[in-house]
């Protein structure tokens, strides 16, 4: 198989492949096409995510409990904002441990390629990631690390306007430009 692309959405993180040219999204949670982008940490120090890390967050004594949000990353039980903390550079204090939000991203990430190798029938590797297209370099080498300790390796960040404008015409040809990619 080929690469898959990965949307590490604020809220959701989809996955999908090119089944003969078609994009075709990867069930990555309960059959859903989505996985809720929220990440909690395990007393034993690992990571939960999607529904279960919302279960997390609804069972949390007092209600929802504490949340990181990018203004106030400091002693949560859930991340729901894991993108922006990832775009921010900002460490995160989970569960009374301090955390980088590069190998959160990182656990999350290994949590879908495992999740599209088991879909598609090999072992996924190659990723094309999208981007917000306000990140600068430093926020993109941290999602490119945060992919390569995921196990992945990274073909192409995309802006994420781009993702969605190949998505309005799958069967075009595209070329580089300075902005991205363009019709040719």
């Amino acid at each position: 198989r080929g690469a898959i692309a990965i949307d590490f959405g604020t809220t959701h993180t989809r996955a999908a492949f090119l089944d003969d040219g078609r994009p075709t999204m990867i069930p990555l949670e309960g059959g859903d096409y989505f996985l809720p982008s929220y990440v909690a940490a395990t007393p034993g120090g690992g990571f939960v995510f999607g529904a279960a890390a919302a279960r997390v967050l609804r069972n949390a004594p007092g209600g929802a409990g504490p949340l990181v949000r990018a203004d106030n990353p400091a002693r949560a039980t859930v991340i729901r904002s894991l993108k922006t903390i990832l775009g921010l550079g900002l460490p995160v204090d989970v569960g009374g441990r301090r955390y980088d939000a590069t190998a959160m991203t990182a656990a999350l990430l290994g949590r879908v390629r495992e999740t599209a190798s088991a879909f598609l029938g090999a072992d996924i590797r190659d990723v094309v990631l999208a981007a917000p297209a306000t990140w600068g370099a430093a926020a993109r080498e941290r999602l490119f690390a945060a992919a390569e300790a995921a196990g992945l390796r990274v073909i192409r960040i995309v802006n994420e306007p781009v993702a969605a404008a190949l998505a309005a015409a799958p069967t075009a040809d595209f070329e580089r430009s300075a902005v991205g990619l363009r019709p040719t």
